[in-house]
C-alpha cells in the first residue's frame, strides 16, 4: 500500500470527508485531494503533521514498515 491509499484509509476510518480532513490538517481541500489521489507528493512536514494529527507513524503512512520486513 502506498501513501495516498493510507491517507484515504485514515480519512474513511475517521468518517471524514475530504473537506473535513483538509480542515483538520490546515490545508486547502484541493491540496488534500491531490495527495489522496496520488497526483502530488507530500512533503516531510505534511507527513509529520498527518502522523501527529491521527496518531500514526510516518513509517505506517509511507508503508516502510512492510517494506523493511521483506
Amino acid at each position: 500500500m502506498i501513501f495516498w491509499r493510507r491517507l484515504k484509509q485514515l480519512r474513511i476510518q475517521y468518517g471524514l470527508t475530504q473537506q473535513e480532513m483538509s480542515d483538520r490538517l490546515c490545508m486547502a481541500q484541493s491540496t488534500y485531494s491531490r495527495y489522496e489521489n496520488g497526483i502530488s507528493k507530500a512533503t516531510t512536514d505534511i507527513i509529520i503533521r498527518i502522523a501527529k494529527e491521527f496518531k500514526v507513524t510516518a513509517d505506517w503512512l509511507l508503508d516502510t514498515e512492510e517494506a523493511n520486513s521483506l
